[in-house]
């Protein structure tokens, strides 16, 4: 976690808020900003694993 927020603190606000603000950003059609993609890539694959763990763990009890 510690290495994600430092190689996040080395962009400039341009870079992290701006679309296509990284070539590597650029290769969606909608050319997302770096936040997207950091986001997309880290805190929302969680949100939709903890509803199939509920889901889970309802149908094993």
């Amino acid at each position: 976690m510690d290495a994600l927020a430092e190689w996040v603190d080395g962009f400039s606000d341009d870079e992290l808020f701006e679309p296509g603000g990284r070539k590597w950003a650029q290769s969606t059609p909608s050319m997302w900003p770096v936040w997207k993609w950091v986001h997309t890539n880290t805190v929302a694959p969680f949100k939709s694993f903890l509803s199939k763990i509920r889901k889970w763990k309802k149908l094993r009890s």
